[in-house]
């Protein structure tokens, strides 16, 4: 049986109780920012890009851009593009200062944690204990760490805030209770406004008058239905406005029922492991791939976690609420993004699960100190070796964590070491080879995507592959999950046959490169540069009759000089002298044409 953690005297905040309370959480903030010093050393990475240039926040026009457009063209969270706006106003394209601000984030959260446990328990080691824990879980290494996490280290502030003011409202009554739940609508706002995964924290608000009773004077029973409303108002007004800006919502991503409930149960068993046992492969991973490898195991595996943890939920119900109330925060913070919905972009990312932490560190404090107080011969201890063993290996995973967020090579580099499945991280390993002359990298990379969309390698010929992406529901269903639902899936696999079809050629190997070509020219029959590729490799091959219509057709798209000159070169190959010399012409005319003959 839990028993119950004696603290300070039930009158209040009073200046001394904030003196010492605020003693004993500077401690965890100042381990955070020393903890995350490391990734000040890190660059613009994945996101950051179209962050930092404005065109992922509205286009950076303007404060009022940031309210009507989508955040990177999926969601909307008007706030956490405001704040990338500032940051263009106050340091534009300087990393270091972008890493300060998430840094700082991380440790004001860890301060309101703290906050949270103290009121929730009545006791200011505990919440000493509480920020600790959520100051160093791994857990937060995507947020904080890497500069697009923003989203979810200022979540983390918000949603903190939110609850801090629901707990403090519910342990009073009057003018009291009714200051603290203002507090907590208006930060409730801030961090819908921020993330729409707190849309799922509203029954925290009923289930908090029920869970903490007033340490002073009788509170109505109808008080939690009358305090839900505006919450509800909140949430409406942010469903309303997203509506209205045409933002998407859930759609389907052509699963069968066994397979979303499927994806519940791996990314349940996902995310318990990454937030109750930290460790590289559930802080790096970017699909369910890891786990689906373990069988339908791994699916039975986490509907035990979920069947274990409602248990517990009731029995804490019965005998403790105050933890029962936490871990209904930690389970509705992950429910959104456990498929339970189907996920827009990602199957699993662990900077997801950033918010849950708040609960769990509740509930480990609580443990912790009951641990102390059943062993009371040795008193603290026990539950001070078992904080340093939590602590210490927090700590190493999280100091091994943060380096991956330096570079994008480091990033997915270390992505596809845990998670071979993950396809956006081959993509970019793809891009970075591309960018620096290593095609042959680049087109293993591809090559392993499409191995992995279409399960086998029949995709290397053009007509199967056109086929089975039409006729395939699980072809399709990959490469939806991977590209979202806005557009034909086909757009994006083009895409995969475009970038291997130049990685290939540029490795000379041209027979296959034309094969890719070929596939991607069934889903972007007008982009240029495909059927500039085609006729090069044509052109290469000596078949100067194909080549000429695809480079005639590049040319009626987006005429450049390089293109003339490799028609001019194809026209003297068939003895057309006459046109030659008028495609050079035109080439002359363009400027920079390239020299190099075939």
């Amino acid at each position: 049986m839990d028993v119950a953690v004696s603290g300070p005297p039930r009158g209040g905040w009073t200046l001394a109780s904030w003196h010492r309370t605020a003693l004993a959480l500077f401690a965890p903030a100042a381990i955070s920012i020393g903890l995350y010093l490391g990734a000040l050393r890190g660059g613009f990475v994945w996101d950051d890009a179209v962050l930092v240039d404005g065109s992922g926040i509205g286009g950076g026009r303007s404060l009022a851009a940031c309210f009507r457009s989508p955040f990177l063209d999926h969601f909307y969270r008007p706030l956490v593009s405001a704040s990338f706006y500032v940051d263009r106003l106050l340091w534009p394209n300087n990393p270091w200062a972008y890493h300060w601000v998430n840094i700082t984030l991380h440790a004001l959260a860890t301060i309101v944690v703290g906050l949270l446990v103290r009121e929730a328990f009545a006791s200011r080691a505990l919440g000493a204990i509480g920020a600790l824990v959520f100051a160093v879980h791994p857990v937060h290494v995507g947020a904080v760490a890497w500069i697009g996490g923003r989203t979810d280290a200022l979540g983390c502030l918000w949603t903190g805030l939110f609850m801090l003011g629901l707990v403090s409202a519910s342990h009073r009554v009057g003018h009291a209770r009714a200051m603290w739940l203002v507090c907590s609508v208006v930060t409730y706002a801030l961090s819908v406004f921020t993330k729409e995964q707190t849309l799922f924290l509203l029954p925290l608000v009923p289930l908090a008058f029920v869970c903490f009773e007033p340490r002073r004077g009788i509170a109505l029973p109808g008080d939690r239905w009358y305090a839900l409303l505006p919450f509800v108002v909140v949430a409406a007004f942010y469903l309303a406005i997203g509506v209205f800006l045409g933002m998407p919502g859930p759609q389907p991503m052509g699963v069968t029922v066994w397979e979303q409930l499927s994806r519940v149960g791996l990314a349940t068993l996902a995310y318990a492991e990454l937030l109750m046992v930290p460790n590289q492969r559930a802080m790096h991973a970017l699909s369910l791939g890891p786990w689906e490898r373990l069988g339908n195991w791994a699916v039975v595996a986490g509907y035990c976690v979920v069947l274990t943890l409602t248990w517990v939920l009731c029995r804490w119900y019965r005998r403790d609420r105050r933890l029962a109330w936490m871990l209904a925060s930690t389970l509705l913070a992950v429910l959104p993004v456990s498929n339970i919905l189907p996920m827009p972009f990602l199957l699993y990312a662990p900077y997801r699960a950033a918010v849950a932490s708040i609960g769990l560190a509740a509930i480990l404090a609580s443990k912790l100190a009951n641990l102390r107080w059943r062993l009371g011969g040795f008193r603290s201890a026990p539950a001070a070796a078992a904080l340093a063993c939590i602590t210490t290996w927090c700590c190493m995973q999280t100091l091994m964590g943060i380096p991956t967020f330096e570079s994008e090579s480091a990033l997915f580099g270390t992505v596809v070491r845990y998670d071979t499945d993950s396809v956006i991280a081959r993509y970019m390993l793809a891009k970075i080879a591309t960018d620096v002359g290593d095609h042959g990298t680049a087109a293993e990379q591809l090559s392993r995507i499409l191995d992995y969309l279409y399960g086998s390698a029949d995709w290397r010929d053009p007509e199967t592959a056109v086929a089975r992406l039409r006729t395939d529901r699980l072809v399709r269903m990959r490469a939806m999950q991977n590209q979202g639902t806005r557009g034909d899936p086909g757009s994006f696999v083009g895409t995969l046959f475009r970038h291997l079809g130049f990685a290939l050629m540029n490795e000379g190997h041209t027979a296959e490169a034309i094969r890719a070509f070929r596939t991607a020219l069934v889903w972007h029959p007008d982009q240029a540069d495909i059927h500039h590729g085609l006729g090069w490799c044509y052109a290469s091959q000596r078949s100067y009759a194909l080549a000429e219509p695809h480079l005639v057709r590049a040319i009626q798209i987006a005429p450049t000089a390089e293109r003339y000159q490799l028609l001019a070169q194809v026209y003297e190959r068939e003895g057309r002298f006459a046109e030659a010399t008028r495609m050079w012409r035109e080439a002359a005319r363009m400027g920079n044409a390239d020299t190099t003959r075939l």
